[in-house]
């Protein structure tokens, strides 16, 4: 049990070292003929950073026991209440739903501009919109 936690630990902190590094990299260094699409890929990292900070606080383990499943929480919510952990685990869902439909709109942007067209951050930003808000109300609903 302690041994997940530790584990759990230094991925995490791992991860959010790598990509605080690339939001940053990304903030100062991106190109201006490439800052539109780099828009997706900020919202994608910071997606993702939020997303691990959320499984970290609930570390969970899900047990399927016939029709149904046994929740365990090792993370730190648990300090908290067990409502924490609910909403953590219902962030941790999202942010990982959320990631599918990130790179849907990458995809699409992509093509739009392999097609010549122009993309402004207005429409990536409503690509991003109407992709990804679906998916926290459908969790937190």
């Amino acid at each position: 049990n302690e041994c997940i936690v530790v584990l759990s630990t230094v991925f995490t902190f791992l991860v959010l070292l790598v990509n605080s590094f690339l939001l940053f990299l990304m903030t100062k260094h991106t190109p201006h003929s490439f800052a539109n699409f780099g828009l997706v890929l900020k919202f994608h990292v910071i997606n993702d950073i939020s997303t691990i900070i959320a499984a970290f606080a609930v570390m969970n383990r899900s047990i399927p026991v016939d029709d149904s499943f046994i929740y365990i929480s090792h993370g730190h919510c648990g300090w908290i209440s067990s409502t924490a952990c609910y909403l953590s685990y219902g962030h941790m869902t999202m942010g990982g739903s959320m990631t599918i439909y990130i790179v849907l709109v990458s995809f699409i942007v992509r093509l739009r501009i392999a097609q010549d067209r122009r993309t402004s951050k207005l429409s990536i930003c409503f690509f991003l919109t109407v992709a990804t808000v679906p998916v926290p109300l459908a969790i937190f609903v």
